[in-house]
């Protein structure tokens, strides 16, 4: 095997290895035949190494890191140094004169180190060591502004401000900053812009429509009531139509004497199953429902909802319901529901029509744009700062 590099080995193990003793050596790596090599894998775990050096090294986060990886690592480290032979002077702190700062990443990196070392007071020295890197690294994440792409209250600089954050944040969750505080990122922003303004277009198609809401503002109210007892109502006309077609049906319809005599040797709860599968009322010939008694215990309470929440603004103190005016109270709901189901922006409705008229007139955009821009600012230095 021919090398543009000449190694030199040594023996050890019963076997020959190589001997990296120059920046050379390591950064002719990529020539050195890989049967050479003592290992061409190691895990990211166990080692005594620092452990975020080693999690950089393992570009695809697999938790082992293999040969190609390490060239890599050391191609890209020695780019950034004036001489690769500091690779091999480890443990000894890095000088900041032998940081690279004819390309723009060096400059990043001298930057940064410089930085880290006036957070630590220390903006005199001449050299940084992993531990000065991982305490101001720290500090820096725990700033307002940190390069992670999210804003947070901390990085607010008026009430307004911190009052949209906290909207965004109590209508979508939020995200985590590296801080460990929860903030915002500018996709939330958008989704939330959008969902304030489809909320308001959704709103204003149909609040103003006076045949969308029979109760006014106690519409959704009465909806909710009409929904809840709907299907047992629909199931009682339909027993009624059935015991008016053969009335030899009507003591099925109601449920045979058996069923009753298996409930009985239970315990009983109102909110049983069971008792709450029964018809809502007796079926038979009369083709009206009673609202108030003889009713099925199990729906007393919802009947009593819709019936206050309902019939009452719209029939009056009525004591009965036949078939005819009830399909007519449905029908009287059914464009409000329909409206309704076609809500867009729900994540954000609990925050109220004022305030939702009031964010779509202050342009969150804009008002956010400040704080965004000062942290995309920071997105290099955290680049480099990681990097160190």
């Amino acid at each position: 095997m021919t090398l543009a590099h000449r190694y030199s080995f040594f023996r050890a193990g019963g076997f020959n290895q190589v001997r990296l003793a120059t920046g050379a050596d390591l950064m002719s790596l990529d020539q050195l035949d890989q049967k050479l090599w003592v290992a061409l894998a190691c895990p990211t775990q166990g080692l005594v190494f620092d452990k975020r050096t080693l999690e950089l090294i393992d570009n695809d986060g697999d938790g082992r890191i293999r040969a190609s990886e390490l060239i890599s690592a050391i191609k890209w480290a020695a780019s950034l140094l004036k001489e690769p032979d500091v690779l091999v002077q480890a443990p000894s702190p890095l000088p900041l004169s032998v940081i690279d700062d004819s390309s723009e990443a060096g400059k990043a990196l001298l930057h940064a180190a410089e930085l880290l070392l006036q957070g630590e007071g220390r903006a005199d020295a001449d050299s940084i060591d992993v531990t000065d890197a991982a305490v101001a690294l720290q500090a820096f994440h725990a700033m307002p502004f940190n390069g992670d792409g999210v804003i947070t209250e901390a990085s607010c600089e008026s009430p307004d401000q911190k009052q949209v954050l906290a909207d965004i944040v109590a209508s979508l969750g939020g995200v985590p900053d590296s801080s460990g505080k929860t903030g915002v990122d500018g996709t939330m922003v958008a989704d939330f812009i959008g969902e304030v303004r489809a909320w308001l277009a959704w709103y204003d198609g149909g609040a103003g429509d006076a045949a969308l809401l029979p109760l006014k503002e106690q519409t959704p109210a009465a909806l909710e009531a009409l929904k809840a007892v709907r299907t047992k109502i629909d199931d009682y006309f339909a027993r009624v139509r059935l015991a008016a077609f053969d009335t030899r049906a009507i003591e099925a319809l109601n449920r045979e004497k058996q069923a009753y005599i298996e409930l009985g040797v239970r315990d009983l709860q109102l909110d049983d199953a069971e008792i709450a599968a029964l018809p809502l009322a007796q079926v038979g010939r009369a083709a009206t429902l009673p609202l108030r008694e003889g009713l099925n215990p199990a729906w007393q309470a919802h009947m009593n909802a819709f019936v206050a929440g309902l019939v009452q603004p719209l029939l009056g103190n009525v004591e009965q319901l036949d078939e005819a005016t009830w399909l007519d109270l449905k029908a009287r709901l059914a464009p409000y529901e329909q409206w309704e189901s076609g809500k867009a922006g729900v994540r954000v409705e609990a925050l109220g029509l004022e305030r939702l008229r009031a964010l779509a007139a202050q342009d969150v955009d804009a008002l956010l744009a400040p704080l965004f821009a000062r942290e995309a600012a920071e997105a290099g230095t955290a680049e480099a700062m990681a990097s160190v």
